[in-house]
């Protein structure tokens, strides 16, 4: 008998450590379920990031109406500070022309 007639005959290890289909199907439900597991592992992970995402959406709306309110105020602000300076150089027409008034008033 030769080599090929005895691995033929009976396989290394015996006739039950061959893979039956059986077994087959039984391994591949037990990594069906393990990819289950990781599946609702990262259903989970992906509500949680859109949770996050619809917190950071509603915060960025919220900035923005802060920063409009910010720019209303900025203008505001230079308005004023506009308005101010006209105003300081009226004012200093104002005391030159009654400065003048007052000291031709002296003279006379």
């Amino acid at each position: 008998m030769d080599e090929a007639d005895l691995l033929l005959d009976h396989p290394p290890g015996g006739w039950d450590a061959l893979v039956t289909k059986e077994w087959v199907h039984l391994e591949l439900s037990v990594v069906d379920a393990r990819f289950a597991s990781i599946d609702a592992r990262f259903d989970s992970i992906d509500a949680q990031f859109a949770a996050v995402e619809s917190r950071l959406s509603a915060l960025e709306s919220r900035m923005t109406a802060v920063e409009l309110r910010l720019t209303s105020i900025d203008d505001r602000l230079s308005a004023l500070a506009s308005e101010l300076h006209a105003q300081t150089w009226k004012l200093i027409g104002a005391m030159s022309a009654l400065l003048g008034v007052f000291v031709a008033a002296i003279k006379l």
